[in-house]
């Protein structure tokens, strides 16, 4: 009867299709499957539990949460950038994002995930522009308008139009303002949420941590 936990099955079941979909288009086209093995995969893994200024709710699970999912990301053959609490600044964030774009070559892939306390920015009544704010370590309450957004982030990955990019996002309001992914035809640009844009994201102890990680964790790890 928890509605949490009808979610979070709810979520299991659409992960597992999800893999079971992209497992039987990969090994329709072998040409397909000797070109992703021959690709590079990074990862930039940010986890943010608290703040600073310490003006935002604190989490108890996005740091380990994205220490599993970097553990996951390396079982894949993932190069891992991970930058957790007091390392997780916004010029450290956008450097490793340019790093990994420079060393990057056609058709390899990039992740990015993010795991925090996100919020819409009419929220927190930043600005008439709508924006999902993706709070780092130096995130500041009363300078709001300067802090990383998922529109910023977009726009930084878009100049990489060759590569396979995707993004996680392990927070509330899902894809909130975003204004668009860009439109090429060179690579593939994705983003998995973990709730609607009028929805929260949870962390249960029960499942370890945040629902949509964990989930997800259970399916790569199975």
């Amino acid at each position: 009867g928890d509605p949490v936990i009808a979610r979070l099955e709810a979520l299991e079941r659409r992960v597992a299709e999800l893999s079971n979909a992209v497992l039987k288009a990969t090994a329709t086209n072998s040409s397909t499957v000797a070109e992703r093995a021959k690709a590079t995969k990074r990862a930039i893994v940010i986890g943010v539990d608290f703040t600073q200024d310490g003006k935002l709710l604190r989490l108890r699970f996005a740091a380990s949460d994205a220490r599993a999912m970097a553990d996951s990301l390396k079982y894949y053959g993932f190069e891992v950038s991970m930058l957790l609490n007091e390392e997780a600044t916004r010029p450290r964030i956008e450097q490793a994002i340019r790093d990994a774009i420079e060393k990057s070559n056609s058709k390899d892939e990039l992740v990015l995930y993010y795991s925090g306390a996100s919020a819409r920015s009419s929220d927190a009544g930043t600005s008439p522009t709508a924006s999902l704010l993706l709070p780092t370590y130096d995130f500041k309450w009363d300078d709001r308008s300067a802090s990383l957004n998922l529109n910023a982030v977009v726009k930084q990955l878009g100049s990489a139009s060759k590569l396979n990019r995707l993004i996680m996002l392990d927070g509330c309001h899902g894809t909130y303002g975003l204004e668009g992914l860009p439109a090429d035809n060179d690579g593939s640009f994705q983003v998995m949420a973990a709730s609607q844009d009028d929805q929260l994201a949870y962390e249960k102890p029960d499942v370890g941590g945040g629902v949509f990680t964990q989930a997800l964790v259970r399916e790569l790890q199975s």
